[in-house]
C-alpha cells in the first residue's frame, strides 16, 4: 500500500471521527459548546472533506478546484480559533460584529486572490498537476507573495488565541491549567503540519498534510470540552470577580457537579487544598437537600446558620440557588451563592431585643413579661405543677428619686433589678412591669420554695447598701404574692390582679413586707384565701 493511500485512509477515519465528535456535541446539551468552537470543528471536516475530494480528482481541472476550495476553511480556522480563544478568555467586546468583521479583511482578500490565481500567481507563483495512477494532484512548487502575507497573519492569530487562553489561566487551579494546556496544544498541531508542508519535508509528490493537522486539533479541542464539561458553564476570566467577591459561590453542572467555587466558598467549608473538582454538591456542601433544586425560573432561597465550633458566634447565609440557562432553554447548571447576613441578622435581633427588653434594666418589658408568663400559666396547667407570681415595688423610690436625682435613681433601680435576679431560680423570668414595679413568674415552686425566695429577696435588697453617685443609698422592697395550683382555673389577669392586692397589703404594712394569696378554690387554713407574712 503506498503512502499515498495510507494518507487517505487515515484522512477518511479522522474525517468519520471528527464528525461523529460533532454529532455527540449536538446530541449532549449540557456542553453548550461555544458558537466559534462548534464551528471551528465543522470548518474542519469541511477541510478535510474538500481535500479527500480533491485526492480523488481525476481531471486537472477538478485537482485545481480542489485546492481553491480548501482555502475557504483554511483562512477561517485561524478566525474561528481567535472567536473561541476571546470568548473562552472573556474578552468579548472584541466579538462586537463592530470589531470582528475586521479579522476577516485578509482571509477574504486571501481567497479572492486563490480564486484569481492564475491571472497574478501571488498565491501560488508555481505549481503543476501531477498524475497519479487514474488520480490528479495538486503540488505547489513556489509560493506567491502573497501567502507569506496570509501565513504570518493566520499564524498571529493561533498564536493570539493561544496566548489569551494561557493568559486567561494563569493563576486558576491545576484542572483549569491543564484545559489551557490541552487548547493550546490543539492549536500548535496544525502549525508544525503545516511546516512540515512550506519546508518541503514530504517526499516528492506527496499531499500537503495541513488539512489534517487542523482536524487533529479539532479532536484534540473538542474532546478538552467534553473532558472538562466547563466551557460553557464556568467564567474562566475569573481573578478579578469571581475569586474576590465577597459572596461565597458555587457552580453545578446540570448533573449537580462541582465545577467551580470561589475562595470566600472554600473558605466557609474548609476545601483549601481538598480535590473537590467533579465532586457531589452534597459532599462539598454539607447544608445541600433536594428541595434547593430550582425547577423554574424563580431561584430557591433559605437561610443558613454556620458555627465554627460550638463557642463561636454564628454566622447567618443566605443560600439562592439559580439555574444557569442556555439561551434556547435547556439547563447547563446550577449557581449557588451564600450571602453573607450576619450583619443584617444581628441588626434585626438587636431590634427584636429592644422590643421585648427593658432599655434600662434589660429586663423584660411590660408586654413581653405578659407573653412569657401567659406561657408559663399555660404549661403550669398542663402538667399539673404550682406557679407562683411575684410582683415587687420599691419601697420610697419616689424620695430617693426627688433627693439624689433621676440619674441616681436610675442606678438604684438597676442595682436593685440585679439584686432581685439573682435571688431567682435560673428557671424564674423577671420584668419590669413599670416605673419601680417588678414582676417575677416562678415555676414549679412549692409554698416553702415560695417563702425562702421572697425572704432572699428582701435581704438581697436591704442587707447591704447601693453605690449610687458617691452615695449609699439603702433600699427595701414590698412583696405581694399569689401561689396557683393545678385546680385553679383563673386567668392571669386575675392572678396579676391578687398579686395587686398583696402587694398593696405589703406597702400598707410599711413596706420590706411580704403578703400571700392562694389562688386555690379552697385557701389553705384562711377563709379569705390569703395569709401574711411571718
Amino acid at each position: 500500500m503506498s503512502v499515498y493511500e495510507v494518507f487517505l485512509i487515515l484522512a477518511l477515519a479522522a474525517e468519520v471521527l471528527l464528525l461523529r465528535q460533532v454529532g455527540v456535541r449536538l446530541r449532549m446539551p449540557h456542553l453548550n459548546t461555544p458558537l466559534a468552537l462548534f464551528w471551528f470543528l465543522i470548518a474542519g471536516a469541511a477541510l478535510l472533506l474538500t481535500h479527500s475530494l480533491t485526492l480523488l480528482a481525476a481531471a486537472p481541472g477538478a485537482a485545481l478546484l480542489g485546492a481553491q476550495l480548501q482555502y475557504a476553511f483554511l483562512v477561517t480556522l485561524p478566525v474561528l480559533w481567535l472567536f473561541f480563544a476571546l470568548d473562552y478568555s472573556g474578552q468579548r467586546a472584541w466579538l462586537q460584529p463592530a470589531r470582528a468583521w475586521l479579522f476577516g479583511v485578509i482571509p477574504l482578500l486571501t481567497f479572492l486572490l486563490v480564486l484569481t490565481n492564475p491571472r497574478h500567481g501571488l498565491i501560488w507563483a508555481d505549481h503543476s498537476l501531477i498524475e497519479r495512477g487514474r488520480y490528479v494532484l495538486f503540488q505547489v512548487g513556489q509560493y506567491g507573495a502573497w501567502f507569506w502575507v496570509h501565513l504570518v497573519y493566520a499564524y498571529a492569530l493561533m498564536a493570539a488565541g493561544a496566548y489569551w487562553i494561557l493568559r486567561a489561566q494563569g493563576g486558576a487551579r491545576l484542572p483549569y491549567r491543564w484545559q489551557a494546556r490541552w487548547l493550546v496544544i490543539g492549536a500548535l498541531i496544525p502549525l508544525l503540519f503545516n511546516l512540515v508542508d512550506l519546508l518541503f519535508l514530504l517526499p516528492q509528490g506527496q499531499q500537503a498534510i495541513t488539512p489534517l493537522g487542523y482536524v487533529l486539533a479539532g479532536g484534540i479541542i473538542g474532546g478538552t470540552a467534553m473532558r472538562y464539561d466547563w466551557l460553557g458553564v464556568t467564567p474562566i476570566a475569573r481573578q478579578a470577580v469571581f475569586d474576590d467577591l465577597g459572596e461565597g459561590v458555587v457552580v453545578l453542572d446540570a448533573r449537580q457537579r462541582v465545577v467551580d467555587l470561589n475562595r470566600t466558598a472554600r473558605r466557609l467549608f474548609g476545601l483549601e487544598g481538598v480535590a473537590w473538582a467533579g465532586a457531589p454538591v452534597g459532599a462539598v456542601l454539607p447544608f445541600w437537600h433536594a428541595d434547593l433544586l430550582p425547577t423554574g425560573d424563580a431561584p430557591v432561597g433559605e437561610d443558613l446558620c454556620l458555627r465554627d465550633g460550638e463557642s463561636a458566634a454564628a454566622t447567618y447565609y443566605e443560600v439562592r440557588v439559580t439555574r444557569l440557562l442556555h439561551p434556547r432553554g435547556r439547563v447547563l447548571g446550577y449557581a449557588v451563592t451564600l450571602s453573607d447576613q450576619t450583619e443584617r441578622m444581628r441588626y434585626l435581633q438587636a431590634v427584636e431585643q429592644e422590643a421585648q427588653t427593658d432599655a434600662l434594666t434589660g429586663l423584660l418589658n411590660r408586654r413581653m413579661f405578659l407573653q412569657v408568663a401567659a406561657r408559663a400559666l399555660a404549661h403550669h396547667r398542663a402538667s399539673g405543677q404550682p406557679l407562683a407570681l411575684l410582683e415587687l415595688d420599691i419601697d420610697h423610690f419616689k424620695a430617693i428619686n426627688d433627693a439624689c436625682g433621676h440619674p441616681m435613681g436610675d442606678e438604684v433601680l438597676v442595682a436593685i433589678c440585679r439584686r432581685v435576679q439573682g435571688a431567682l431560680r435560673a428557671t424564674d423570668v423577671l420584668g419590669r412591669i413599670g416605673g419601680d414595679e417588678l414582676m417575677a413568674i416562678l415555676p414549679g415552686v412549692t409554698p416553702e420554695d415560695v417563702a425562702g425566695i421572697t425572704r432572699r429577696i428582701q435581704h438581697e435588697v436591704a442587707d447591704h447598701p447601693i453605690e449610687a453617685g458617691g452615695w449609699a443609698v439603702m433600699s427595701t422592697v414590698s412583696v405581694g404574692v399569689v401561689v396557683s395550683d393545678a385546680t385553679c382555673a383563673l386567668t392571669l389577669e386575675q392572678l396579676v390582679e391578687r398579686a395587686d392586692r398583696a402587694l398593696y397589703r405589703a406597702k400598707r404594712r410599711g413596706g420590706n413586707a411580704i403578703e400571700t394569696e392562694w389562688a386555690t378554690y379552697e385557701a389553705p387554713g384562711d377563709p379569705a384565701g390569703h395569709v401574711g407574712a411571718p
